[in-house]
């Protein structure tokens, strides 16, 4: 099958290539084009005819055959190999149903089986509508920004031997053993993988280069920005060797990105407590346009709406964390708007 150190070109996009030597691992590069990324950083963990697959890509034709082939050329056998989702989201699930045998396992995080149940249920749109209306979103903008909350309910899994996992718990991949690690904030139940002899740790969207991971509004996930700052310090001070991550090229200053993340957001908590403290009685809204992002929203409409969608999510879980902090208080105005002041 060639020299995968430096990577065969499949397909239009893609690409599979050797990462480590003994346990044989492989990164395998499913194309797919967004807002951010272009492509989707999958993984193979081998050792003795066994294989776990990290995380299948999005749903194409195109991720289907370069997956396939992939595999092919790892020798990954079906009846050998099973898999791992880091989180449900469809760049990260999409091909579950089409590449992952029905008598094989399939490992899912236990909490975000549960918290995706609830955003596939009906009503769940209206919920996030409502919240966005409430922090002073007109309601034309709050249907564009629900209407991304489009997810895969338990069918998307039927018929798959999926085995719900936890922090803690272990998965034997031939003479290695990969712990389950808790690294939740993109999701509220975002886990990762962790393999102590060789220090391979496959981090999903934990931690990237390329982008600060979105974390995840929903209505029934508190703490999720301490949950993130709480599972990037327990990182930080593991003993890693590589971080394999799912967006961009594997880069080996995964700590120092960990404490940028970390005083990323620290810096940007105090800014919005501040700018409540001047602005008493601020809306939501306000506080959105009141952050200064990486990319240029002078002219707010004119950036793309996922984009929007992500900005506004984000700004509203940093709201989130402040006030269960007790730092700023939340009030409901006459007309059911959410404002913001000191504490």
């Amino acid at each position: 099958m060639g020299d995968l150190h430096e990577g065969i070109p499949i397909g239009n996009g893609g690409l599979c290539q050797q990462i480590h030597d003994a346990p044989d691992v492989y990164l395998i590069r499913v194309p797919y084009p967004n807002i951010t990324t272009d492509s989707t950083n999958c993984y193979a963990f081998c050792d003795e005819g066994e294989c776990l697959v990290v995380d299948t890509g999005a749903p194409s034709e195109e991720g289907l055959a370069v997956f396939s082939e992939a595999l092919k050329l790892i020798g990954a056998t079906p009846e050998r190999t099973s898999f791992f989702l880091t989180h449900l989201h469809k760049d990260h699930t999409g091909l579950v149903k089409r590449v992952v045998p029905s008598e094989r396992p399939l490992y899912i995080g236990k909490r975000d089986f549960q918290l995706n149940e609830e955003r596939a249920a009906p009503g769940f749109k209206k919920r996030i509508f409502d919240r966005f209306v409430a922090e002073g979103i007109p309601e034309e903008e709050a249907s564009v920004y629900a209407s991304f909350e489009d997810h895969e309910g338990k069918e998307h899994f039927e018929g798959k031997s999926v085995r719900l996992v936890e922090p803690g718990n272990a998965i034997r991949v031939g003479g290695y053993t990969l712990r389950v690690v808790d690294t939740a904030g993109h999701t509220s139940g975002h886990l990762s993988l962790y393999e102590p002899k060789c220090g391979l740790f496959f981090g999903g969207d934990h931690i990237l280069f390329v982008v600060s991971p979105v974390l995840e509004l929903h209505p029934s996930a508190s703490g999720v920005m301490d949950s993130y700052l709480r599972t990037l310090r327990a990182v930080a001070d593991m003993d890693i060797s590589l971080l394999c991550h799912s967006h961009g090229p594997l880069l080996p200053e995964w700590r120092e990105r960990t404490l940028h993340l970390i005083r990323h957001h620290e810096k940007r908590l105090a800014e919005v407590k501040g700018y409540v403290g001047e602005h008493p009685g601020i809306t939501g809204e306000q506080v959105v346009k009141s952050i200064k992002f990486s990319v240029d929203t002078s002219d707010w409409m004119a950036v793309n709406p996922a984009l929007r969608w992500c900005i506004v999510s984000e700004s509203f879980v940093i709201l989130d964390c402040l006030v269960e902090r007790g730092e700023i208080v939340r009030r409901i105005d006459e007309r059911g708007l959410f404002r913001y002041y000191s504490a």
